[in-house]
């Protein structure tokens, strides 16, 4: 399990970084703050992309340390702790599986990160910031229907975005952050330090 811990910081930290790469957020974005709050929108998403693109898999097994809390804890007053279920998992895993079925390649993956990147922005911040993610979304999907080179790869890769953004961020932290086997450290915690060291790099 510390490899998948491994593996997950390893992505969490590029997604950071692709994230601050972009001119836009260079732009519009002038504290740390700012980033924060967007990166803690869309880090699941950008940790799905990664897992796809490095075949990462899932495989669903019952804990029965989980079986015995949930029992014990259903039977007391105290507050429960929400588990992710096995649908849950297996909703992950079905988008892992998908995705590797689309023939994405580097640009592909990258494109559809800043579609992400910039959707969210667009809704995240107002006035010029909106005005200015909105335009990198445009541009952006004008460049993802180019790289398509298909109606039907493009209707493909638009339906499967739709369902990355129905993925469930908690779910994403209590399996590979906060409480799962192998991380015990909150998310925002792991982006404050990624933050942190880019502003490091930068100075």
């Amino acid at each position: 399990m510390p490899v998948v811990g491994a593996r997950i910081n390893d992505w969490l930290e590029r997604s950071v970084q692709f994230t601050l790469s972009l001119v836009v957020l260079q732009e519009t974005l002038v504290n740390d703050e700012e980033k924060l709050a967007l990166l803690s929108r869309i880090w699941h998403r950008l940790l799905l992309i990664s897992m796809i693109e490095n075949g990462f898999e899932i495989y669903v097994t019952k804990d029965l340390q989980i079986t015995q809390d949930v029992s014990s804890s259903s039977s007391s007053s105290s507050i429960t702790t929400n588990y992710p279920t096995e649908n849950d998992v297996k909703q992950i895993e079905s988008l892992i599986s998908r995705g590797k079925t689309l023939d994405i390649d580097e640009i592909g993956f990258n494109l559809i990160r800043e579609v992400i990147i910039y959707k969210e922005g667009k809704t995240r911040f107002e006035n010029s910031c909106a005005d200015s993610f909105e335009r990198a979304e445009c541009q952006a999907q004008a460049r993802l229907t180019a790289w398509c080179s298909s109606r039907v790869k493009y209707s493909k890769i638009v339906f499967f975005l739709c369902n990355i953004y129905q993925v469930k961020e908690d779910i994403f932290e209590r399996l590979f952050c906060a409480g799962s086997m192998h991380q015990s450290t909150p998310i925002r915690t792991h982006l404050e330090r990624f933050l942190a060291a880019a502003s490091m790099d930068d100075a």
